[in-house]
């Protein structure tokens, strides 16, 4: 259960770092257009990217 707590809460965390970049890149594009947000699993190794509603 506690692992599933620290995930829960390290993920909630990358997403608020993730939508504050966003905005970030709205508000000044010349500073932040080259911006990616992506987690790597442990497990397997493999890059994912994400996306928001804000940057669609």
């Amino acid at each position: 259960m506690l692992d599933k707590v620290n995930f829960i809460t390290s993920y909630s965390q990358l997403e608020s770092r993730r939508r504050v970049k966003e905005q970030q890149k709205k508000i000044l594009e010349s500073e932040f257009r080259d911006t990616n947000f992506s987690y790597v699993m442990v497990k397997d190794g493999v890059e994912k990217f994400v996306t928001t509603p804000e940057s669609l």
